[in-house]
């Protein structure tokens, strides 16, 4: 079973204070993430993020007992925005770094104000042969139109990147993904999403 103890090992480090944006899915760092906009809270934000040249953290709500949201989520940069056909405003939401989310408020909007630290980066960890079966899952799954439209550039010799656009990308439960996220070392990332993905199949081959 994986170990959950290793998120909890992570240290703090730079702290600022930024809109949180809490959604049922996540963005990694180096991910995109495409959002229609509607609600003027959010519409405000937008505004104020581009205006400021500023980011905004996106943080993946619970759907368990607890109600809110996660303690740590994704730093993220507008890199483009447009009003869509059914006059939306959408945009494109660049991963930067992951952050803990040490308090937060609503305005008088309700748009949640957090205090984040940023997270220690994640050290540079080739792939190598042990985690080929991943590699070749993820180039298959970026062969699908929805996620060519991404244009993802993957450096699959990084087992950063691999963990991250699987995570991404693949059909896995919300709290699954959260732990994944918070996991610091990219090389047991890939170890327990193998474990995880071996599991489904397992249990679809019983079913």
């Amino acid at each position: 079973m994986p170990d959950r103890s290793e998120s909890q090992s992570a240290q703090t480090g730079h702290q600022m204070e930024v809109p949180l944006f809490p959604l049922g899915t996540i963005l990694c760092p180096g991910g995109q993430l495409p959002l229609r906009i509607f609600e003027q809270r959010y519409l405000k934000m937008i505004s104020d993020c581009l205006k400021h040249e500023m980011g905004f953290v996106i943080v993946l709500t619970r759907t368990d007992a607890e109600s809110g949201f996660f303690d740590l989520g994704t730093y993220g940069r507008i890199s483009d925005f447009q009003q869509l056909q059914d006059g939306l405003l959408g945009i494109t939401v660049q991963g930067r770094e992951k952050v803990r989310i040490k308090s937060f408020r609503q305005d008088d909007t309700g748009l949640f104000i957090g205090e984040v630290a940023t997270m220690p980066p994640e050290p540079e960890v080739a792939v190598g042969d042990d985690y080929a079966e991943l590699v070749t899952l993820l180039r298959d799954l970026q062969k699908h139109p929805a996620v060519k439209r991404l244009d993802l550039d993957i450096d699959y010799d990084d087992c950063r990147e691999v963990g991250y656009r699987l995570l991404e990308l693949l059909p896995l439960r919300n709290e699954d993904k959260q732990y994944l996220l918070s996991l610091q070392r990219p090389a047991y990332r890939l170890e327990q999403m193998r474990y995880m993905l071996h599991a489904i199949v397992e249990h679809g081959e019983e079913s």
